[in-house]
């Protein structure tokens, strides 16, 4: 994902010359814009709309200049979707979740940030063509049935593919390997959580099976399979014993709670390894008596 930015002396005139013009006029038309904004909602708006409106800006601004507090923004809302799971909020005829706020400063992020670098953009859409094709479908099928279901076309697609705005954000947002070493952290930090609140749903409902819904165990195996690949590589994220528990209470609740679908993605990010990893033995060995482990928690 880390690739040099392409020199001046490998662009096109008319690539300069846009460059240039939109670098020296972006902030200008940024700025017409939220006069125009304010002063529209001043003139139809009431006070609290206005003061809800000034503070969104002022947020977006504000993750444009630290996009790392964005990015962190995504775990942490998304440990609300799994402690609230039928939380939500209504505000006239549309029901916000707690992931909602985060897709829009988001979109605006990632808007702005192409807006100020459209050759970048190009770069990171280029190389990541599975992506982009995926997020241009998404935006096609939102497209074709906003004319026949309205609203309820954008909210469907926000719930279900909204997620994969994430790594385009990553991609555009964080180029020092620190930062990504703090999403990491921050990452594998919200799925332990997640595991120790299952464990104490378990211990309450006095079973693990069927404890939480299968979000929460998705997520403490992809965040084990995480752990798994960053012990390969010898890179410690916590402790050397701290790494160790954590993968293991991590692949004992997504194994533990007995969910198919949790299942599925186990085996299928067993087989991925395997394909790998073959000729890692030791590895092989450990991932096996992880999910052992696992099938015995859920024997309990």
């Amino acid at each position: 994902g880390f690739q040099l930015k392409r020199s001046d002396t490998q662009m096109s005139p008319i690539t300069k010359r846009l460059k240039t013009a939109l670098n020296r006029n972006t902030g200008v038309w940024i700025s017409v814009t939220i006069v125009f904004l304010l002063t529209f909602l001043t003139l139809t708006l009431d006070v609290r709309i206005l003061a809800v409106s000034a503070i969104g800006l002022c947020l977006v601004q504000v993750f444009y200049c630290h996009p790392i507090l964005l990015v962190s923004l995504w775990p942490i809302a998304n440990l609300a979707g799994v402690f609230f799971p039928d939380f939500w909020l209504p505000v006239g005829p549309l029901f916000f979740l707690p992931m909602d706020p985060v897709y829009f400063f988001t979109i605006a992020h990632l808007g702005l940030w192409a807006l100020r670098h459209p050759c970048s953009t190009l770069d990171v859409l280029r190389e990541n063509r599975t992506l982009s094709l995926f997020l241009a479908l998404v935006a096609f099928y939102i497209c074709l049935s906003a004319p026949l279901y309205g609203h309820s076309a954008l909210g469907e697609a926000r719930k279900f593919y909204f997620m994969f705005l994430f790594p385009l954000l990553v991609l555009t947002s964080l180029r020092q390997p620190e930062d990504i070493r703090k999403l990491l952290v921050i990452v594998i930090g919200s799925a332990i959580c997640v595991a120790l609140y299952t464990v104490a749903r378990a211990g309450l409902a006095g079973s693990i099976v069927r404890s939480v819904y299968s979000q929460a165990a998705l997520i403490a195996a992809l965040a084990g399979f995480a752990m798994v690949i960053q012990r390969m590589h010898r890179i410690v994220t916590f402790g050397p014993v701290l790494d160790r528990l954590s993968i293991c209470l991590l692949f004992a609740i997504a194994v533990g709670t007995a969910h198919r679908s949790v299942w599925l993605a186990l085996g299928a990010g067993f087989a991925v390894t395997l394909f790998f990893y073959h000729k890692r033995a030791a590895v092989m060995a450990k991932i096996v008596t992880l999910l052992v482990i696992g099938a015995f928690a859920a024997s309990l």
